[in-house]
């Protein structure tokens, strides 16, 4: 058990404290925050090519007909953008869990 300074008030603590006993900081809650931050900016490339994919579906039953090119194009986007979506998630929590 070691003694570290508070970020925010500067006093020593044990490094296995969960919170500040002085000030009530709460590192592991800062830090969960920012992870789900950077989730959320990595992951937005892989929602907006979903959401293309979709749009693309609909379109091209709506307003050309039945064009199946086209639909089969949507499809496959919408798929790998899922897949990748996948792996890059599970890619980033095993990151994650190895860090600590």
């Amino acid at each position: 058990m070691a003694l570290i300074k508070c970020i925010e008030c500067g006093k020593e603590i044990s490094n296995e404290a969960i919170s500040c006993p002085y000030c009530g900081y709460n590192k592991r809650e800062v830090e969960a925050k920012e992870v789900m931050k950077k989730l959320k900016s990595k992951f937005r490339p892989h929602y907006k090519l979903m959401f293309f994919g979709i749009i693309l579906i609909f379109v091209s039953n709506f307003f050309g007909g039945f064009k199946f090119p086209l639909i089969i194009l949507g499809f496959l986007i919408v798929v790998i953008s899922m897949i990748s979506l996948f792996f890059s998630f599970i890619t980033t929590m095993i990151k994650h869990m190895w860090k600590d």
